[in-house]
């Protein structure tokens, strides 16, 4: 897996995941427009982000013309003013379209919850690549592995790769975990998320790459999480930073999500045993055991 530069960055996902958390689920989708084509390289990016969501246990998207056309006008503004990456936009500036994902989404008729998630600066990596450091950057990866959503916007520029989300719907009941189910996955973590999780450590994914994250989804509130991680052929477990839920990082957006991060990368070319007990507020427990391999 091709190295992060130092400023190729990600944005918070600009998503209020506590609208997939409870209540009536977001199902009405008639303003997103309708089925949309893609273009090989968005076909390789959707590819990827519904192979890992399928081997998880979730349900895999489906592009919309409206939300394609939200990441296009993004991306476009990005590839116009590349001293403002990230979810803003400066009124104004080449290219602008809305202040804010919102903003850019109601323009364009659409008035669904909407996430985004976007790269910038990446001259030089190919669309799978873009992809692959989006969904191992911590909290962007957690939310676009493992969100209940169901359509997606997606634009891939030489500079960029913006993905709007959308549809979403309740959590699953059950306990699903990425990586799963034989999956192969980088060795580490991309080093450019904004925020990163490791500041709270006192560290920096800049410095000091994670193992690939683990991601956690359940459908009953979890409270703790205690992740077992081994190498096959090997003896001894993973060591882990502390396990990060939304009782002890408010960028978790959802009490129903939950991230591990192995302190040190994981070995190219090597399978892994993982198996993953969850304590939920209600008191129950689950756990669940999966194969996966690195690359």
């Amino acid at each position: 897996m091709k190295k992060v530069l130092c400023y190729f960055l990600f944005s918070l996902f600009a998503l209020s995941l506590s609208a997939c958390d409870g209540g009536s689920s977001d199902s009405s989708s008639n303003d997103l427009g309708s089925p949309a084509t893609l273009n090989p390289d968005q076909a390789e990016v959707l590819g990827i982000l519904n192979h890992l969501r399928s081997h998880a246990g979730l349900p895999t998207v489906v592009p919309y013309t409206k939300l394609m056309d939200a990441a296009n006008t993004h991306s476009n503004y990005l590839s116009l003013n590349l001293d403002n990456f990230g979810h803003g936009e400066i009124p104004g500036r080449p290219g602008f379209t809305g202040i804010t994902p919102i903003d850019r989404a109601k323009a364009l008729g659409i008035d669904s919850h909407v996430g985004e998630a976007a790269t910038g600066l990446a001259f030089g990596y190919t669309s799978s690549q873009k992809i692959w450091e989006l969904l191992t950057a911590p909290y962007h990866g957690l939310a676009l592995v493992m969100s209940p959503y169901r359509k997606i916007g997606i634009a891939n520029r030489p500079d960029n790769t913006v993905l709007e989300i959308a549809d979403f719907y309740l959590h699953d009941s059950s306990l699903m975990v990425h990586p799963c189910n034989g999956v192969v996955v980088p060795r580490d973590s991309s080093r450019g998320e904004i925020p990163d999780p490791l500041i709270q450590f006192g560290l920096s994914l800049n410095t000091n790459p994670t193992g690939t994250p683990i991601y956690i989804s359940s459908g009953s509130l979890i409270k703790t999480v205690n992740i077992s991680l081994i190498q096959d052929g090997k003896g001894s477990a993973e060591d882990f930073y502390p396990t990060l839920t939304s009782f002890n990082d408010k960028n978790i957006g959802s009490p129903h999500l939950a991230m591990g991060m192995p302190i040190s990368p994981l070995t190219s070319g090597s399978s892994y045993s993982l198996v993953v007990n969850v304590t939920h507020t209600d008191g129950s427990l689950a756990t669940k055991s999966c194969k996966f391999k690195t690359f």
